[in-house]
């Protein structure tokens, strides 16, 4: 994917698709920017938690728990085409 770029936001490592964040990493988890309907499905299957920064529940965004392990790939690429501009 020739349009993804690494950087940095929040202090966190991110990946970016078109200047929007759909990824990063915080003490080893996953956080993804999801559309609220799959977090909410991640979450109610124990695979992800809302997540929360500097003391604030992050709404559209999900950290990963180690149970969606093997769905870290696809779900990455589900957040990328989430936040991909049209």
């Amino acid at each position: 994917m020739p349009d993804l770029r690494r950087g940095k936001a929040f202090g966190l490592p991110v990946i970016k698709v078109g200047g929007k964040i759909a990824a990063a990493f915080q003490d080893g988890q996953l956080v993804l920017k999801l559309p609220r309907e799959r977090i909410a499905e991640l979450i109610d299957r124990e695979h992800g938690a809302p997540f929360s920064a500097y003391g604030k529940t992050m709404t559209g965004w999900v950290a990963l728990s180690a149970a969606a392990d093997e769905e870290w790939l696809a779900l990455t690429e589900e957040a990328v085409a989430f936040v991909r501009p049209a």
